[in-house]
């Protein structure tokens, strides 16, 4: 009964960070602040395509931990 608990724990936490990370996106606010620059302009897309492979990433392993607690 322990480890269902841990486990329900470690989901629940897991969930609970892709919400918070969806709402509170730092690389957006990133995007914003350095796009109005010269230099920033190539950052600004450098930053953007980041973003959207870290974005990929994450929906992966969401998918992966959501397949888990299924089981």
């Amino acid at each position: 009964m322990k480890a269902l608990g841990w486990w329900l724990m470690l989901v629940g936490s897991l969930r609970l960070a892709s919400v918070w990370f969806g709402f509170f996106d730092i690389w957006a606010l990133r995007l914003a602040v350095f796009s109005s620059t010269s230099k920033g302009i190539g950052l600004a897309q450098k930053v953007s395509e980041l973003k959207k492979d870290v974005e990929i990433r994450i929906l992966t392993n969401v998918r992966k931990v959501n397949t888990w607690s299924i089981m």
